[in-house]
């Protein structure tokens, strides 16, 4: 009894790439053919499959790298901004109750707003150039995309269906594959040149200060 719980607790945590390469490598081509009438030939499969868990991998790691670098600079946004509003309130209040001529400390409390304003526009600026949310979505809805394709494929549902043949099937894999990240190398360039003009925007005096030009 233990050991088919043990077997039935390594079924379950089985992920999705693992069942797809074993239902990608157990394929059998026995008596298939091309459409020319040649034999189907599967030495491409294992360069394609070693490929595409390599594409695979990739994604999902950048998913979770922008996920963190996301959140991470949002907690120190937050946590600059806190800690900037609670020294001008302090140095404010210290300053009402002391004595202290206004002119001798008036210099050092500009710098130290200054500083802290800058400071925070630094991080908004990389938070707006590198856009970590938005390609943290960006790499997880392409691994979801990829993730129901292989369920298709493992399941045999449509258009992966049991009655088409095996070469057939692996073919239609490839290129909705193919689309997926196409359609996602498209993206990442519209992303990449955005950036680089978000990247000069606001360093113009107009602009800095919301002067119409």
């Amino acid at each position: 009894i233990m050991c088919k719980k043990s077997n039935k607790d390594n079924k379950n945590n089985v992920s999705i790439l693992d069942a797809w390469s074993d239902s990608w490598s157990s394929s059998n081509y026995e008596g298939e053919c091309t459409d020319k009438g040649n034999s189907v030939d599967s030495s491409t499969d294992e360069l394609f499959q070693e490929k595409y868990k390599e594409a695979y991998s990739k994604t999902e790691q950048r998913a979770k790298k922008n996920k963190i670098l996301n959140f991470f600079f949002k907690i120190v946004f937050i946590a600059l901004l806190t800690i900037y509003s609670g020294a001008l309130c302090l140095v404010g209040s210290r300053l009402i109750q002391s004595k202290t001529a206004l002119n001798s400390v008036l210099f050092p409390v500009i710098l130290m707003a200054l500083g802290g304003i800058g400071v925070i526009l630094a991080v908004l600026k990389v938070l707006d150039v590198f856009r970590f949310q938005e390609t943290w979505a960006r790499h997880r809805w392409m691994k979801e995309l990829l993730d129901l394709e292989m369920i298709r494929f493992v399941e045999k549902i449509p258009p992966y269906s049991v009655t088409i043949k095996e070469n057939v099937r692996k073919m239609l894999f490839r290129k909705r594959v193919l689309e997926i990240q196409q359609n996602d190398i498209e993206k990442f360039a519209s992303n990449l040149e955005s950036k680089e003009q978000r990247l000069g925007e606001g360093l113009s005096f107009p602009k800095l200060w919301g002067i119409k030009e």
